[in-house]
């Protein structure tokens, strides 16, 4: 929780003022496909809360509730209030993790750094590594003129006897 807080308040987390009894019975109404009672203010464009830049409205709820609505031990169906919750938990922490670079300077860092690297590896691929490659005659030219340095040395002189049992070889 204690993490989550820390997160919110980084993202920006900024809560609409949406009557949560009206939400609760336009959702209930879409989720047993009935249609919502009339005179009720929410709809699926409904704004619910933003974070950072992101904005999230009644529609997003819907579509996480068909997936998220029932409890995990299959005792039935969440409260409107813990499943609302769970969707702002949700988005806030989607959020943070898509948009973590900007949030932790380290991790920042780290990708600028991946990035230059993979720059560095495909500027060598397109201007060392593919030309020398298909070079077959700058290749043959020098591996002759550095023939010297291409030599193996003997490395162990040995002989090697089979033989078919143990009293033979001893």
């Amino acid at each position: 929780d204690k993490v989550y807080n820390t997160i919110l308040a980084q993202t920006g987390y900024k809560q609409f003022n949406v009557d949560q009894a009206m939400l609760q019975m336009y959702l209930d109404s879409v989720l047993a496909s009935r249609p919502p009672s009339l005179g009720n203010p929410v709809n699926k464009s409904t704004v619910l809360f933003s974070v950072g830049q992101s904005t999230k409205i009644v529609e997003d709820l819907i579509t996480y509730s068909i997936t998220n609505r029932y409890k995990t031990d299959g005792s039935g169906l969440k409260p409107f209030n813990e499943l609302n919750e769970e969707f702002k938990r949700n988005a806030v922490m989607e959020y943070y993790r898509a948009h973590l670079e900007e949030f932790n300077e380290e991790f920042n860092l780290q990708m600028k750094e991946l990035k230059d690297g993979n720059l560095l590896f495909d500027i060598m691929m397109r201007e060392v590594w593919s030309t020398t490659q298909s070079d077959t005659t700058g290749q043959k030219t020098f591996y002759d003129q550095n023939k010297s340095k291409y030599k193996w040395s003997y490395s162990a002189d040995a002989v090697i006897f089979y033989c078919g049992d143990d009293a033979t070889a001893k």
